[in-house]
Formats: C-alpha cells, structure tokens, sequence
C-alpha cells in the first residue's frame, strides 16, 4: 500500500495518496500526501491553512488567500514565504468590511441581506465586552432621490401622515415598518420617560429617550464627560469605554482595593 506516514515520528498509520486533507491544530495547518518530482517519493506537505480554529468545523485557507473571522476582528492570512507555507493571524483594531478598517464609532452603508436596492443598512464599529471589535447595525438607509438615514428603533415621517420605523427584522437585516405615529415616550425598568435627556447616577451616564427608545448619550467620570465609544485612562491604570450597552473598564494592573462581591461567589461555586 501506497502513502504517507503520519505527521507525528512514532505514528503507524499511513495515510493513502488519495486522501484529501489532514488536520494538524498545533501547526496550524492542513497537510495533504504529495508526490515528490525529484524522487517519486511520496510525503505529507501542508498545502492550506486553518481559518476560524475556535469554530465546530474546520475553515480551509488556500495559499494566497485572507479570511475575515470574529465579526470582521480577525484577519487571517494564508501565505508562502520562501517556499514554506504560513499562517498570520492579525487583530484588526477596528472593523474591516471591504478592504477598508473602519475606527470605532465609524459608520458606513452595506447592502442589506436580501439585496434590496432601495434599503441598505447602517452599520457603525462597536466594541464588545470580550474586547474585541464587531460591526453592529445602527439603522436603515432608504437609496431615494434624497437619500435618508433612519436610525435603528427610530420613527421617521416619509410622507405626510406616513410614519415608517427601521428595525432589524433578523441579525444583519433591516427592514422599514408602518407605525401610526411618531412614539415619544420611553419606558425603562417599569417607569415611562417623555422625549428628552437626563443624567442616571447608578450607571454614570446621560440618557435620552428618542423616537420610543432610551438610548445612552455620553458617559460621566468624576464629573468629566465621555463621549459614547471614546477611551479615557483612568487614575488607577485601567482603561475606561463609554460603551453604547454597558461600560467596559479594562485593567492590567491589581486592583488591591477591589474585592469579588458574595453574588458573584455564589454563581461560581
């Protein structure tokens, strides 16, 4: 029987020269049973990359080729270098949509799913707790004569007496809905709020209620504003976000005079 022995040393098996890929995780790569030109000799020669190694299935990389993982995060690139094959995985500090790293809080227009001519989708460049960059939709894009930016949750009058809301009908799809009217109150943990801005204590920051929906306008340190999805270092090391959900301090250094609350103790034991 023709093949290829394994990739460890000490391996008995032996893989047929017809066999497709296999899968070395701690290399990074996917081997497959060549044939030598100089000798004949058959031998294992990685010839693709893994792409997303966290996902269920494995993603092939061709040579030459760039894959996108994490929500546009992650750039991983497949390429040759002096005749070897490498693997380069690069965190993207941004959002990468179309060649292109957006900052966040940037925004900029897709297509939206369904590739609907008239309705695109809004997209803006968020940071999630875990640290890393996402894309978000942030509202509806109506392509017209004028076109209209239409916030996410937001009521806009297209025509007189003609109220249409942009909402996000599954993940990554918008769509514009026919409401009776402009929605000016907001509710929020069971207490209703008119139309306007006011400052919440227990979560340091400014609130407003818009177009039927309570949205966080700026955050407040020590009395010093923050702009939502600006960083600011703080007088104890750690690096605070004004995140658009919940805010997001990031330490690297001990916080001796922190102390893991009996709540938290409990959930982990």
């Amino acid at each position: 029987m023709s093949g290829c022995g394994g990739l460890n040393e000490g391996a008995t098996s032996v893989w047929p020269d017809d066999y497709d890929y296999q899968l070395d995780r701690h290399y990074n790569f996917l081997w497959s049973c060549e044939k030598s030109d100089i000798d004949g000799s058959l031998n294992l020669e990685p010839s693709a990359c893994v792409g997303d190694k966290s996902a269920q299935k494995t993603h092939k990389i061709k040579a030459g080729e760039t894959e996108i993982y994490k929500n546009g995060s992650i750039v991983v690139s497949c390429k040759r270098f002096e005749g070897r094959l490498q693997r380069v995985s690069t965190p993207v500090s941004g959002c990468f949509y179309n060649n292109t790293v957006y900052p966040l809080g940037a925004h900029w227009s897709e297509p939206n799913i369904g590739d609907s001519q008239t309705l695109h989708r809004f997209m803006t460049c968020d940071k999630s707790e875990s640290g890393y960059f996402e894309k978000k939709v942030a509202g509806c894009i109506l392509q017209s004569e004028v076109v209209q930016y239409i916030m996410l949750n937001q009521t806009w009058e297209l025509a007189e007496n003609i109220f249409k809301k942009c909402v996000e009908t599954e993940l990554g799809k918008v769509d514009l809905i026919s409401v009776e009217k402009f929605e000016d109150t907001c509710n929020l943990n069971g207490v209703t709020y008119q139309r306007g801005q006011w400052f919440d204590k227990q979560r340091g920051a400014n609130l407003r209620c818009a177009f039927g929906k309570v949205e966080k306008a700026s955050c407040e340190i020590g009395g010093v504003l923050v702009w939502l999805n600006h960083e600011v270092k703080l007088s104890n090391g750690c690096t605070f976000l004004c995140h658009p959900q919940t805010n997001i301090y990031s330490c690297d250094v001990a916080l001796h005079e922190m102390k893991i609350s009996r709540a938290v103790e409990a959930a982990n034991n």
